[in-house]
């Protein structure tokens, strides 16, 4: 997969936008959160996101991941890439894993 960093907060700002993570009417970018298996919430940043090819069969020609970091009990920033559509499930107060076995 392909790493794009997000080097201007308007080319940002379009994107969460178009992955409607965002409304589209936002002027700016909001707080975000990720929420661990642990039960930990704790802010984080999309800084850019990563992008592949996928089989020609496939629904969509490219499939998108987001990159975000955050920082738990130490120093050291966490970079983890996750799916767009979980991540926007993440945002959710109510949200739980595996809400698909309830």
């Amino acid at each position: 997969m392909d790493m794009i960093y997000f080097e201007e907060e308007n080319v940002k700002l379009e994107k969460l936008k178009e992955w409607k993570i965002l409304s589209p009417k936002a002027e700016i970018i909001k707080k975000f959160v990720y929420k661990s298996e642990d039960g930990i919430t704790t802010e984080c940043e999309i800084i850019g996101y990563k992008t592949k090819t996928t089989n020609p069969k496939c629904i969509n020609e490219i499939y998108e991941n987001l990159v975000i970091e955050f920082y738990t009990n130490t120093d050291v920033a966490t970079i983890k890439d996750i799916n767009i559509e979980y991540f926007k499930s993440m945002q959710r107060k109510n949200f739980k894993f595996n809400e698909e076995e309830e």
